[in-house]
Formats: structure tokens, C-alpha cells, sequence
């Protein structure tokens, strides 16, 4: 019912930590901080200090028990692969001076299709993570409008390099299931029955699916919600570089489409919006440090508010530690509630 990759990834976390429950959730461990890792490389070349706030961000929302951040999803493969990817492409595809993302750097820019492989690799974790290619073109394309004049060779033959990175997954996947000789049963499971399983669910029902699911996950973790949409509204003025801003809401934007295609929006589907949710949340601080700044001309003023968003992010665990520990069967109990009432007559 997964894209083979997916089964692949599974086969080599069971090789790291065995084939048992404990397994398991070091497998969802090794997952999440992996996806943390990233976060925080992008917080980096995003949000210089306020990096740790991204990582940070990003694994006090995947401690929420509706997320199922707990077990290894194929959200969390697929958002491994995804990170990974947005981080080489940005690195390979930037320019040595001033890091920013040019089309015609002879220093930074290279083919950048191993990059691109890595992260349109995602659609063969999961179906969703086909709506994430869009990311690089984007990206690309803005390159492309930064040269004076406009170079349409040089955007044909990098954007050759992209189309590579989509088609080599692609053709190397069908092959392997012709060659196995499991191409109607891949056919089905992955096309198919994913068509039918997108359109069968009423608007009625979809609609309360997303609200009973939507309500439990940000049930005691509205802070955090509330922090990445402001984030994200901070991301329309220009404290970032444009070019910036764009890349972060084109993948917020793709992040939130990935959750919808199934219209379950079951809580581990919000596992491939979290880590731009806490992009967000980076960013919010990030442009409040540099608004102080400007304030206060005389005293730095960006460790003040790092440390102050680190406080202002832990305090809920804090002060409600049942979230992360204890009582999750009690938490639960609402969930499987709305996960049955989404599944009515689909």
C-alpha cells in the first residue's frame, strides 16, 4: 500500500534497532531528532542564532501524543528524506559569497542533482511527498529572475538537472517493480486505490475529520500553533531577504497540501507540516530580535530574545508535564474517537 522506498527505509531502521517494540520507538526517535537536525540546519542558513529555536520548536511539537510522533509514520520517513534534500539543494546550489542561491555561481552552484534526487526521493516514501518537488522549482525560478539579464540557456540546462532528479527515483522505481515481477499489484495499491481512497470521503465528513482531528492536535499545544501562524504572517514583511521568504512560504504552503490529499487528516499527517510550523516559530523570534535592534541600537539584543523563546517554548511542558509523559492513554482516548468518526461511511 506504500511506495517501495518506504519499505526499503523500514528494512534499514530494523537493521539499526531490531525487529521489537523498543525497536520501534527508537526507530521514531532516531526519526524525529534526525528531522530536528535539519530544522536547525535550515534555521541556520535562515536565521543565523535563532536556529535552535527551529529545532527546538520542532520536537516540543512532536512530543504532542496525536501526533504519533511516538511510532515510525511514514511521515517521518518521508520528512527525512525531504529536510535532507532542501538542505543540499540550498548548500550546493549557493554562492561561496554571501550564501545566497545563484544560477550562475561557477563556485557554489554544481549540477545540484544529487541533491535533487535526495529530495524528490520523497514521492517513493509516500505518495504526498510528490507535492514537495514543487519546492525546488521554485527556487530555481526565483534564481533565475535574479540574473540580469534574463539567461535562458543557463535556466534550460539547470533546469535539465532538476527534471533528472525527478525522472531518476521515478524510472529507477517503476523498473525495480517490473523487474520483481509486482508491477500490477504496485499499479493498484499506489495509484489506483490512492484515487479511491482520496475521493471517497463526503465533504461532510472530511470536514469533521478535520476539525476533530485538527482540535486535538493543537488541544494543549495552542502556544506553539498560534507562534508559527504569527511566524508565518511575520514572513510578509521585510526583515528577511525576499528570496528568503518566498522559499519559507512556498514550503509552508506545500507542507500544509501534503496533509490533505487523503482528507483523513489523521494527526501523524500533520508530521510533514510540523517542521515548517517550527520554522515559523523560529522566524517570529528572528524578526522580533531584529525589530529590538533597531530599538535598542546599543545593546545586542538577539540572545535576550533566544533565550526568552527558549523559556516561552519549554514553559508548557512545564507546567503541564501529562503532556509528554503519563497520561497519554487518557489523551488518546478522544483521538481514537475522531479517527472512528472520520473512517464513518468511507
Amino acid at each position: 500500500m506504500k511506495p517501495p522506498l518506504l519499505l526499503y527505509s523500514y528494512a534499514a531502521l530494523v537493521a539499526l534497532f531490531g525487529y521489537s517494540q523498543e525497536g520501534l520507538h527508537m526507530a521514531a526517535m532516531f526519526l524525529t531528532f534526525w528531522n530536528a537536525a535539519w530544522s536547525m540546519a535550515i534555521g541556520m542558513r535562515f536565521f543565523g542564532r535563532f536556529w535552535i529555536l527551529a529545532r527546538l520548536g520542532y520536537v516540543l511539537l512532536a512530543v504532542n501524543p496525536f501526533a504519533c510522533a511516538i511510532l515510525p509514520n511514514p511521515e517521518l520517513v518521508l520528512m527525512g528524506f525531504g529536510f535532507t534534500g532542501f538542505v543540499l539543494f540550498y548548500a550546493v546550489g549557493a554562492s561561496r559569497r554571501g550564501g545566497t542561491f545563484r544560477l550562475d555561481d561557477p563556485e557554489g552552484n554544481g549540477s545540484c542533482m544529487p541533491a535533487d534526487f535526495y529530495w524528490l526521493a520523497e514521492p517513493w516514501s509516500k505518495q504526498s511527498g510528490s507535492l514537495f518537488s514543487g519546492v525546488p522549482a521554485i527556487q530555481l525560478a526565483l534564481a533565475f529572475w535574479q540574473q540580469k539579464p534574463l539567461r535562458w540557456r543557463l535556466l534550460l540546462r539547470r533546469g535539465a538537472w532538476l527534471a533528472a532528479g525527478v525522472a531518476t527515483p521515478v524510472a529507477t522505481c517503476l523498473l525495480l517493480m517490473r523487474a520483481l515481477g509486482v508491477w500490477d499489484e504496485f499499479w493498484f495499491w499506489n495509484v489506483q486505490y490512492v484515487q479511491i481512497y482520496s475521493s471517497s470521503l463526503k465533504r461532510d465528513l472530511w470536514a469533521l475529520a478535520f476539525t476533530s482531528n485538527f482540535n486535538l492536535l493543537t488541544k494543549n499545544f495552542v502556544l506553539y500553533w498560534v507562534l508559527g501562524a504569527a511566524g508565518l504572517l511575520a514572513l510578509g514583511t521585510p526583515v528577511l531577504n525576499g528570496r528568503k521568504r518566498l522559499i519559507l512560504l512556498s514550503l509552508a504552503i506545500f507542507s500544509f497540501a501534503a496533509v490533505a490529499p487523503g482528507r483523513r487528516f489523521y494527526g501523524h499527517y500533520w508530521l510533514q507540516f510540523l517542521p515548517v510550523l517550527a520554522l515559523a516559530m523560529g522566524a517570529l523570534f528572528y524578526h522580533l530580535g531584529k525589530g529590538l535592534a533597531v530599538l535598542f541600537r546599543r545593546l545586542n539584543m538577539q540572545p535576550v530574545v533566544a533565550v526568552a523563546a527558549a523559556v516561552i517554548l519549554l514553559l508548557p511542558v512545564v507546567r503541564q508535564p501529562h503532556l509528554v509523559q503519563g497520561d497519554s492513554h487518557r489523551l488518546l482516548r478522544p483521538c481514537r474517537r475522531a479517527i472512528h468518526l472520520s473512517k464513518i461511511k468511507c
